[in-house]
């Protein structure tokens, strides 16, 4: 719109717009899914939000921790002076950087907020282009934004700007660049025509769509952006008494209180996601209470779990269409 570009169609795989940005109600409180909040460092989504005139609320998130001998400058001071090396993986960089001793390995590993970082990448660009800051575990408290009333206000402001021009359960398989423009097919057997085009999805999205001919930045993308899978779990108590949140080596990695009555009790990605779903399957309410209560440890109380639910985010498996695959009888639109 800012181009003076008027005429546009966005078109939308799944039944709602925004990804993994989505909230959900759970006994009247509106829990995130998928991106709880963001941090200073994310600095276009807070460009974008002060665009919008979306408010938002600054708070500072500090961890209590039940980390067995715990160290935080030793952990610290591994990422400091990670510099990472061109060609090698995280994993395989810090082994290196640990002489092959796996209990330094896993104990970095323990004490990381996030481990997505550690997988298929390159250790040189993994650390910088991921802000180190946001993985020193530090004395003073990071300071998080929230948009109100929640972080799906984002999608809900963009949504209502272009609510006429969003087609839900539009499924791109194949985009075709001519010299007058793109076609890009839709299933079953639909085409659009567009003078431009503009591909905003996930990296699985990417992997499914064939582009004719080849572009040389999707294969970039292909070739050096991934996804992992993670999982946010809740709770319902009549009490919840913990003041701040907790990172621990339990199967639950990070407990959150969210109010006097509900927790998100487990946020996991990567292969402790896949844990956590299995372990949630398996066992009873009350192996998940005492679980959660050893992980919160002496840093708080929770009465009895009332009602829970988890959603669980999985990398999907791709299904890509062959390139010789052309839509025959088609209804074209221009756009």
């Amino acid at each position: 719109k800012k181009r003076g570009i008027h005429q546009v169609c966005i078109l939308e795989k799944t039944e709602h717009v925004g990804g993994r940005n989505v909230v959900h109600d759970f006994h009247g409180k509106m829990v995130s899914l998928g991106p709880g909040a963001f941090r200073g460092t994310d600095k276009h989504v807070l460009a974008l939000v002060k665009e919008l005139k979306i408010p938002i609320t600054c708070f500072d998130q500090m961890y209590d921790y039940t980390i067995p001998n715990y160290e935080p400058s030793w952990y610290n001071r591994i990422i400091r002076n990670w510099k990472g090396e061109r060609g090698t993986s995280t994993d395989a960089y810090l082994m290196k950087h640990f002489h092959g001793n796996k209990f330094l390995y896993q104990k970095f590993k323990k004490y990381s907020f996030y481990s997505d970082f550690f997988h298929d990448n390159d250790s040189y660009y993994a650390i910088k282009h991921y802000p180190p800051r946001d993985l020193y575990h530090n004395a003073s408290p990071r300071k998080m934004f929230l948009t109100k009333p929640d972080i799906h206000e984002i999608i809900r402001v963009l949504q209502r700007k272009l609510s006429k021009k969003i087609h839900i359960r539009s499924e791109v398989y194949r985009v075709e660049r001519t010299s007058k423009g793109w076609y890009i097919h839709i299933r079953p057997q639909k085409c659009i025509f567009a003078k431009n085009l503009v591909v905003a999805t996930e990296y699985t999205g990417i992997c499914d769509i064939v582009f004719q001919p080849p572009m040389k930045s999707i294969e970039c993308i292909r070739k050096y952006i991934g996804t992992n899978p993670f999982l946010r779990w809740y709770t319902y108590h009549t009490q919840v008494h913990v003041p701040r949140p907790i990172l621990t080596d339990t199967i639950h990695k990070k407990v959150i209180p969210i109010d006097n009555h509900i927790m998100m009790s487990g946020y996991a990605d990567n292969e402790d996601a896949i844990k956590l779903k299995q372990y949630l399957e398996k066992r009873s309410k009350a192996e998940h209470l005492k679980s959660l209560r050893k992980s919160i440890g002496s840093n708080g109380t929770v009465s009895a779990i009332r009602d829970s639910f988890y959603k669980f985010w999985k990398v999907m498996a791709t299904t890509k269409t062959k390139p010789d695959v052309v839509a025959t009888s088609v209804q074209v639109c221009l756009c």
